[in-house]
């Protein structure tokens, strides 16, 4: 371990590092995000210091993408809930077309534009748990993968707008998938 804390006093659902390594994002069951800046000295050690409580969510928090650059982050929620924050203030971005031109790092939100088509055109009870795209990656960021509650997984080319696209589906589990990753490299799940 390199750093210990308990600034959440309810579990952690969600961690991710920023690509530049400047920023650790964390998601937590009390719907807050907790904003850790990481400093270098050398190559032994660690300065981590939080920088920011982002509370504006109404459930606990399920999935946070930073940008390609770490300026910005995305993070959803289990009301549903899609929002947009600034990474080293944590000041939320009501507009989220102001960040249309925003390159990600990973696609792993389950809601957004370029993944729209992930979800079905009417409600029968699939519900998308988990979803990734490496967007940095060397394979032209070509395929999405999304798990269900109904424990399948399901193969999509990216970016993904019509609910009417081709697909592969696997049935992959007998519940809920939680988590679905892609290895490095995106040759594996």
């Amino acid at each position: 371990f390199f750093y210990e804390t308990r600034d959440s006093r309810k579990f952690i659902t969600e961690i991710k590092w920023s690509n530049s390594g400047e920023h650790i994002a964390v998601g937590s069951w009390d719907g807050k995000i907790y904003v850790y800046d990481v400093e270098t000295e050398n190559k032994s050690t660690l300065q981590v210091s939080l920088s920011s409580i982002i509370e504006q969510h109404n459930s606990h928090i399920r999935h946070i993408d930073f940008s390609l650059d770490g300026k910005y982050l995305q993070a959803t929620c289990g009301a549903h809930e899609l929002k947009f924050y600034e990474a080293s203030t944590g000041l939320y971005i009501p507009a989220a077309s102001r960040l249309k031109d925003v390159t990600w790092e990973s696609q792993t939100c389950t809601l957004g534009w370029s993944i729209k088509g992930t979800w079905l055109p009417y409600n029968d009870g699939c519900e998308i748990q988990t979803l990734h795209n490496s967007l940095n990656n060397d394979t032209d960021r070509a395929v999405v993968v999304s798990g269900d509650n109904f424990g399948r997984l399901k193969l999509l080319r990216f970016p993904c707008l019509s609910s009417e696209a081709q697909s592969r589906s696997f049935r992959a589990h007998c519940g809920s998938v939680a988590k679905v990753r892609w290895v490095n490299g995106d040759s594996h799940l």
